[in-house]
Order: structure tokens, then C-alpha cells, then sequence
């Protein structure tokens, strides 16, 4: 038809052309046996609207009532009776005639069959009359599979898909890509479509629009779409649809096939474990089965280098519970850390695999203690002493002991004096030389007896000192008792050579409290920003308040009347949830810092010198249970724990050095 403007009346009259087709619409196509209609050539009339730049706007459509029927112009280069199946594969059409045709144009009626796609081609009711409706094209992709064909997926598996991306309207530019199905990720995620489309078209829901061969095709990108079923996605059994949006905005897509995602059909659980090295550890895990029959392999990937465990395969019914349980037998050649590791349920009869993440924990050869114990303290030379049946045990980090006898209670906490002692706080108290062991009774002074002591700090002059209404010195080579003139509610912090610290409260706010341990003398000092004193670490000249400013390890150095507060930078990152276990004589903090890792809680022990801003050793944290004092940081840095191996509960120790 010549090519006509529409005025602004939005009427145009135009007439179809007398055509010498040199083509005809069954060219390519299968005849079904004995087709009728053969010797002459026919051809579709298709009506489209563009803009003044040649953007294709719309199509007009020749409509019966429903839109899988509608009215249809062929032209035939001769009278002919049309009639049987033309399977154009070409063209992906199934065209179904059964008309009597003039010479030059006929009006024919069409019907879609749901079912086959196949398109049903009659003459027109008499009298009959196509009504023509413009349907202006939106900016819209169209996304076609090059072959289609039904997708089988598990979880963790990948396909490529070569798809044809059409630009339909003009549309250009960036587009994103996306899947109706939760866990399916689509790469790549974004595409760049090229600008200058031009008087390109691709289809419409409509009848004409199954006969492509009059159909003007819009430019294309030819690419290949790689579809992964995530870890967690659900389980999925129907149309694949690629969905495209620009800028937020939806323009599309197309249906790639039907697609099958299958899902495990088990729960699994991996417990996070503590695996010393040069002890047989047992690791449960635990499965349940659901709705699955059959075998299951369980395996354990991402274990550190030099340890492995062999996978093992249990048979299952519907709605059980297995647990599985791995040995696993560290040597110290294994790395000493935590390792986030996976576990592994494989489905055998169908491959599907649940996995999930696991924690598991390296830890160096422990320590075997003679007996549990509710209190414990570590000396100067990094040794750790506890109180047994026994007498007083002092042990050391390759895990040889001394056992000395006890003469006082055999009660009270242990604390590593200023001078040198190891202490009992028990009444009488008993000082046990960190060196010979050999152990003296100290008789109180106050003229106390029993096992209750607690919270006692030594000086280097051997004496006592305590909170008892007030804070006391208990002076042994006297046998004298003096109180510290004061408030009755100071409170004792810490020993630091011949300075005494405490706390007090005061119209509210708390104030430090600072004694001469020689003269009693008492000052209160208010330290702008600081009203928290405990927990305090009296270590080399400075008073550590590691809790008093928050996220910040905070000192106050009395020679120079300051205070300092001092970041945690671990990899070069700050940090700011962490506890303080201990602080050791140079002032280097013993630290627990944790975080999250997805779903697993991941800690470690970092011995950190805020002074220097350096990290001089991590190991890993694991939960520490028992009775009493659990940890302890001796005055060279050494970093004792303390655990309780369930069932058996043995209890184990471990040491850090710096």
C-alpha cells in the first residue's frame, strides 16, 4: 500500500493495492497430503503506523469480537479453493485453511486454537466488515529463547540459555535482568541495548500478529543468559519468565520455558566444635529426612590443610532424625584458628544437597588439669595456680605441675601479689612463693577465720589491702589493721607499687579514690568524662578504665594528671564490641572481640597494645564453662582459660603466650 500521513483529523483513506506477488505465504512451508490452493501465490495484508522518525508507533488490526479471532485481507494471485495444513516452522506458524478464494483480495476470518498455536483460516461471514483499531506500541523488550526447551535445575547448578533480546518502540539503553523465581539469579544482571532502533517492531497479542511472515522483526542483541539456582532458593515448577526493567521501570521480558527447580527434602544442623589438636574429638551432625527415602552422603568441605574427615552415607525414611557423627584428630601440624567450614547432605538417589555452615574451632594441645577448680591465678612467669583436694597446684603451660600443701582453709580466691606471692584469701591468708612454693600463714589482723575472701589486692611490701566499709591495710609483720580515712563507701580497685586506688561516690557521681600506701594519705580526683570505674588494671604507672569510655580502652596516668582513651584498630578497621579479660604489667590488653559471619557467632582472643595501636597475637575464643574464675592474664602476658570437656567433664586449660 502506498505510504500515506495521517492529517490531524486522524482519518485516512487509502485503498489495498493490486499486487503481482512474487512471494507467496506458503513459500518454506510442510502441505499436509492433498492441499488444495497450490497454484496460486498469496499474500497478507498488515497495516503499521510510524512516527515522523520511523519509530514503528502501532499496528491496526482487522478485529472480529475476540482477540485470539479476528478478520484478515488475503490477496490471491488467482481463484483457488485454499484448503489444508501448512506447517511453517520457519516461521513457528501452523496455518489451517479451509476458504474459497477470488482472485486479488478476500476477506477471511481467523481463529487461534489455544491448545496447538495453529491458526484457523475461513471466508468471512456475508457481509461482513472489519473494524480497524490502532494499537499503539508501547517502549517494551521482548525476550525469545533461540531454542526452547525445559530446564531441570537443583541448587548450586548453572545453565546457559542463548536468548534473542528485541527492542520493540525505540527502547535502548540499560536494561536489568531478572527471574520470577525466588533463588534464580539471572547473569548478567544488565544489559546495554543499542540507541538508534528505527521503524523496528516485534508483536502484539493480537491474531494478526501469529502470521510473522508479514511481520516487520525488530532489532535484536543475541546473548546468552546464565541462570544459577542459589543455596536457598525454593522449590519451583512452571513458566521461567526473564523480566526486564529500565530504570526502575518494568518494559518487558518473554517467557523462556518451563522450568523444574527441584529442593533437598532435609534439615541438617552442624553444631559449631572445639577440636584440640592431639585429641580425638567427635563432631555430631545432625539430619532430618522429611519426605525423602534412601541414602544420604554427609561430607565436610573447607576444612583447614592437614585435616580431613571421610564422608559417610546413612539410609533414611520419612520424618527422622540422624545424627552422624565425624572424628575428627588434629595433629599440630593443623593451624591453630577458627574455620568456617560446610556440611554436606546429599541426597544420593536424586543428587539434591543441603548444606549448611559450620564453625569449627582449632585449638592448640590443651592443658590437663589435675581437678576442677573454682578459683585460679596466673604468676609472673606465666604459670597458672588453682587450688585442689590436693593442695595448691601450680602448672605450667607445656602441662608438667608441682603440687605444694596447703596449711591454711584450702578456700578463697588466689591472687598473684605485687610482691611476688601467690595468695590465698582466706582467713588466715596463705602466701605461697611463686618460686619454691613453699607456703607461710598469715594470720588476719582483724582476728577473721573461714573460708569467705574475696577482692584482696597485695603490695609490694607484702601487705594486704581490702574493702570492709571502708578500704583497709592489713599490715602482717604488725599484725595491725588501719583504716583508710574516708568515706565508708570507698571501694578498693587496685595495687600499683605505692599507689592504692579505689572508687568513691559523691553527690551522685562517682570520683577516684587515690591512697598513698605507705602514709594512707587519701585523694578523690574527678576525671572529666569518666564515671565508671570498674573493671581497673593498676599496671606499670597508669590506671587502666577499660570501661569507662565507651567503644575506647581508656588509661589515667597520674604523673602526668591525664586521661587518654585509645581506639581498637584491628585490621585496619575500628573496633567496638569487644570485652577486656586482662590486662598484663606493660599495659597490653587481653581482648574478646566477635562479630557475625551470615549466621554463625565468630570470636577470638587478641592481645592488643593500645599504646602502639598494634595487634600482637589472635587466637580463637571458644565458650568457656566451669565454676569461678575462668581466666586469668598473667603479669608477662600469658592468657590462661579454663573449660570443662563435657561429658566427662574434665577440665582442660589453655595457654596463650604473647
Amino acid at each position: 500500500m502506498t505510504p500515506g500521513a495521517i492529517p490531524s483529523s486522524g482519518t485516512v483513506n487509502s485503498k489495498l493495492p493490486d499486487l503481482t506477488p512474487a512471494k507467496s505465504l506458503l513459500d518454506g512451508c510442510t502441505l499436509s497430503s492433498g492441499f488444495q490452493g497450490t497454484g496460486a501465490k498469496y499474500d497478507l495484508a498488515a497495516f503499521q503506523v510510524f512516527s515522523n522518525q520511523g519509530d514503528l508507533l502501532g499496528r491496526i488490526f482487522e478485529n472480529a469480537a475476540a482477540s485470539d479471532s479476528g478478520y484478515l485481507h488475503i490477496y490471491a494471485s488467482s481463484a483457488a479453493t485454499l484448503k489444508g495444513v501448512a506447517s511453517c516452522t520457519a516461521r513457528s506458524e501452523t496455518l489451517n485453511f479451509d476458504a474459497t478464494m477470488t482472485a486479488g483480495w478476500n476477506l477471511l476470518q481467523g481463529t487461534v486454537d489455544p491448545t496447538t498455536n495453529a491458526v484457523r483460516i475461513v471466508n468471512a461471514p456475508a457481509g461482513a466488515q472489519a473494524s480497524l483499531d490502532f494499537v499503539k506500541y508501547q517502549d517494551h523488550v521482548l525476550i525469545v529463547p533461540v531454542n526452547k526447551t525445559d530446564l531441570r535445575l537443583k541448587r548450586g547448578d548453572s545453565v546457559n540459555v542463548p536468548v534473542r533480546i528485541f527492542q520493540d518502540g525505540g527502547v535502548s539503553g540499560r536494561i536489568r535482568l531478572t527471574s520470577n523465581v525466588y533463588g534464580l539469579d539471572v547473569t548478567p544482571t544488565e544489559i546495554d541495548l543499542p540507541a538508534n532502533v528505527g521503524k523496528q517492531s516485534v508483536t502484539a497479542k493480537r491474531l494478526s500478529t501469529q502470521l510473522s511472515g508479514t511481520a516487520l522483526q525488530a532489532q535484536r542483541v543475541d546473548t546468552s543468559l546464565t541462570l544459577t539456582a542459589s543455596s536457598n532458593g525454593a522449590a519451583f515448577d512452571g513458566d521461567l519468565i526473564i523480566q526486564a526493567t529500565k530504570a526502575g521501570m518494568d518494559v518487558g521480558g518473554g517467557k523462556i520455558g518451563r522450568l523444574a527447580l527441584a529442593v533437598p527434602q532435609l534439615g541438617l544442623e552442624a553444631p559449631t566444635k572445639v577440636a584440640p589438636q592431639n585429641m580425638s574429638t567427635e563432631w555430631p551432625v545432625y539430619v532430618y529426612t522429611n519426605e525423602y527415602t534412601g541414602d544420604v552422603r554427609v561430607s565436610v568441605s573447607g576444612l583447614p590443610a592437614g585435616l580431613s574427615v571421610a564422608p559417610k552415607t546413612v539410609s533414611v525414611t520419612p520424618n527422622q532424625s540422624v545424627t552422624v557423627k565425624f572424628t575428627i584428630q588434629p595433629t599440630t601440624t593443623v593451624p591453630v584458628g577458627t574455620y568456617t567450614v560446610t556440611v554436606n547432605a546429599e541426597q544420593v538417589s536424586d543428587g539434591n544437597v543441603t548444606s549448611r555452615r559450620g564453625a569449627l574451632t582449632i585449638m592448640p594441645t590443651p592443658v590437663r588439669m589435675v581437678e576442677g577448680t573454682s578459683s585460679m591465678t596466673a604468676d609472673n612467669a606465666g604459670n597458672i595456680w588453682y587450688t585442689t583436694t590436693k593442695g595448691m597446684v601450680r602448672q605450667r603451660p607445656d602441662g608438667t605441675y608441682d603440687a605444694f600443701t596447703n596449711p591454711g582453709y584450702g578456700c578463697g580466691d588466689l591472687t598473684a601479689g605485687e610482691d611476688g606471692g601467690i595468695w590465698q584469701q582466706s582467713s588466715p591468708q596463705v602466701r605461697f612463693d611463686a618460686v619454691t612454693g613453699s607456703a607461710t600463714v598469715k594470720p588476719d589482723p582483724r582476728g577473721f577465720s573461714g573460708c569467705a575472701g574475696s577482692g584482696m589486692h597485695y603490695d609490694p611490701k607484702g601487705r594486704g589491702w581490702v574493702s570492709y566499709f571502708n578500704i583497709q591495710r592489713l599490715d602482717y609483720a604488725t599484725n595491725t589493721v588501719s583504716n583508710v580515712p574516708g568515706a565508708q563507701d570507698d571501694q578498693l580497685l587496685d595495687v600499683d607499687g605505692s599507689h592504692v586506688w579505689g572508687y568513691t561516690q559523691s553527690g551522685g557521681t562517682s570520683q577516684l579514690v587515690s591512697i598513698d600506701a605507705d602514709t594512707l594519705t587519701r585523694t578523690t580526683l574527678t576525671l572529666p568524662g569518666i564515671n565508671a570505674y570498674l573493671p581497673a588494671f593498676a599496671r606499670g604507672g597508669k590506671l587502666w578504665l577499660p570501661k569507662s569510655v565507651p567503644y575506647r580502652l581508656t588509661a589515667y596516668d597520674p604523673a602526668a594528671g591525664k586521661v587518654t582513651s585509645y581506639d581498637v584498630v584491628i585490621d585496619g578497621a575500628t573496633v567496638k564490641d569487644f570485652e577486656v579479660v586482662g590486662v598484663d604489667a606493660t599495659g597490653r590488653h587481653w581482648l574478646k572481640v566477635s562479630h557475625m559471619d551470615g549466621e554463625l557467632y565468630l570470636s577470638e582472643w587478641v592481645l592488643y597494645n593500645p599504646l602502639t595501636a598494634q595487634v600482637e597475637k589472635r587466637v580463637p575464643a571458644i565458650f568457656l564453662s566451669g565454676n569461678g574464675k575462668l581466666s586469668s592474664v598473667s603479669a608477662d602476658g600469658t592468657l590462661w582459660v579454663i573449660t570443662t570437656d563435657a561429658p566427662d567433664y574434665v577440665p582442660y586449660a589453655y595457654a596463650f603466650k604473647p
